[in-house]
């Protein structure tokens, strides 16, 4: 029971860390975070006007990576503690645990749908590269078909592997791809 509550702290936490991050760099940059919100103990991030004219390209990207910059920090870190703490232990567990939750958040976030931080990094990068904000627009709605195809080819291939879980997100984060590619959820 205590190994779990600790792995679930660990989990909880990695989020928390990430979204935390974004808070920390918006007010760097002054374009802080409107609002938070906890739902279901998870934080939800509000910008009253996310693409205000007054916020550049670079205070955008910067405040997309602080989360995914977090995560690989933590992931840095908690690789070195995994390797510290002696096999089978309980440290060890709780720092394989932290391991993957790193990974995850920072692998899923760096995915170029918008609603993550990779889709605000690749629109804005375009932006800050002379792409006219609707030829940038148009560039990441390509991309976000390309790649929930690609999500749901890994997605079969991980069945093929008996892998359930990492096809049932790498599915779900296919899905949430092309259905933004394709305009069924809004940017």
């Amino acid at each position: 029971m205590i190994l779990g509550g600790l792995k679930m702290a660990v989990l909880l936490g990695s989020e928390w860390c990430h979204n935390l991050a974004h808070v920390a760099a918006a007010r760097l940059v002054g374009k802080p975070v409107d609002a938070m919100r906890i739902i279901y103990g998870m934080p939800v991030l509000l910008y009253d006007e996310p693409e205000h004219p007054s916020i550049t390209p670079r205070q955008h990207i910067i405040r997309s990576l602080a989360g995914p910059i977090c995560n690989l920090t933590l992931l840095l870190i908690s690789k070195l503690f995994q390797r510290l703490a002696p096999p089978g232990t309980a440290a060890r567990e709780i720092a394989g645990t932290a391991v993957g939750m790193n990974t995850f958040i920072a692998s899923a976030a760096l995915v170029p749908i918008p609603a993550f931080d990779g889709g605000p990094v690749l629109k804005w990068s375009l932006i800050a590269g002379g792409f006219s904000p609707a030829k940038a627009a148009a560039v990441t709605t390509r991309l976000e078909q390309v790649v929930g195809v690609g999500l749901l080819g890994s997605a079969a291939f991980a069945l093929r592997k008996r892998r359930w879980l990492m096809a049932l997100i790498l599915s779900f984060l296919g899905i949430l791809s092309l259905a933004t590619g394709f305009g069924k959820l809004k940017n």
